[in-house]
């Protein structure tokens, strides 16, 4: 830490006056070893997996959708932590020829919400593939609720040129459609149960616009 060449005398503190203050920036090189110890043993990452990046909040799920790499929840996750929100009503995008798997972990991901279209296109997506050669697999047992109580939702859709493998979890949703394949995309469900909560609709659970749906 030194003292910038810019800052003159008024960085010297003068009798009964406030000490000044500087911004600083600390930058930390270090070596990760391979075990580690903290306060109490050297277990404390113990079942962890390093090729696995672990998802916390909204914000963890929208910072890792553009990526390719296996994803697992640690946390129940409501879309109002979320930081961001797409146009029409998306709320994950898979994207940009991302290869993303997700691994529910017992965990349960809530989308309940109004859609906020400027429009008021009262139509809501949790998770979509979207972009030519974009793979989204969703694995283990969990929960994905989809709600929108301004008008009707799917809890997972598949765009042009996209794969979608569904391998376990329940897929609720209130007055909409679980798993939706859009023209030109390919789903394959290996696995999961699918329900409409909302006993007044009659929307399709399984639904295709012109994509492959394999069961």
């Amino acid at each position: 830490v030194y003292m910038p060449e810019t800052v003159d005398n008024e960085a010297n503190a003068m009798t009964d006056t406030d000490f000044p203050t500087i911004n600083l920036g600390l930058q930390v090189l270090a070596t990760q070893y391979e075990a580690e110890d903290d306060s109490f043993d050297n277990q404390y990452d113990t079942g962890l997996d390093p090729t696995t990046s672990y998802m916390f909040s909204g914000a963890d799920l929208h910072n890792s959708t553009t990526r390719s790499g296996n994803f697992k929840l640690s946390e129940d996750i409501k879309t109002s932590e979320s930081t961001a929100r797409y146009g029409w009503g998306y709320e994950y995008i898979i994207r940009n020829g991302a290869d993303y798997t997700l691994d529910l972990n017992g965990k349960t991901i809530v989308h309940d919400t109004i859609n906020e279209n400027a429009n008021n296109n009262a139509l809501t997506y949790l998770f979509v593939a979207n972009h030519a050669g974009t793979k989204l697999t969703i694995n283990g047992e969990g929960k994905i609720y989809s709600n929108n109580s301004a008008g009707w939702t799917c809890a997972v859709q598949g765009k042009d040129g996209t794969l979608v493998t569904i391998n376990g979890g329940d897929f609720e949703v209130d007055n909409g459609i679980a798993v939706w394949a859009g023209a030109g995309s390919h789903i394959i469900i290996n696995g999961g149960s699918y329900v409409n909560g909302n006993a007044n609709t009659d929307h399709e659970l399984v639904y295709s616009s012109g994509g492959v749906i394999d069961i």
